[in-house]
């Protein structure tokens, strides 16, 4: 598994990442869709060999751009609205160079 380069989990019961996903350093593209996962590791942001992030359709509440990989070029929250609007807005300002959906 220390080769994958792209990781996606839908329609699953996940609702937390296990910490050990960060040994994979050549994931670029993490994707979880349709799960119950609702809140974005604090050890996340470690994971900097990632380009392409997708939370569509999980229950993430929590915004904190501290959270997130600063080298992202896209990250995708669409149908993911349990979050404030503002928060969304504030994520957009503050992870410049990274599309956010």
């Amino acid at each position: 598994m220390k080769t994958l380069k792209c990781l996606m989990i839908r329609g699953s019961d996940i609702d937390v990442i296990p910490e050990s996903v960060i040994k994979l350093d050549k994931l670029k593209t993490f994707r979880i869709e349709d799960c119950p996962f609702d809140k974005v590791p604090d050890w996340f942001y470690k994971m900097h060999h990632l380009k392409y992030l997708g939370f569509r359709d999980t229950k993430i509440k929590c915004l904190n751009p501290g959270l997130f990989p600063k080298n992202l070029k896209q990250l995708h929250l669409d149908g993911t609205r349990f979050y404030e609007t503002a928060d969304f807005e504030d994520l957009k300002t503050a992870l410049k160079g990274t599309k956010v959906y």
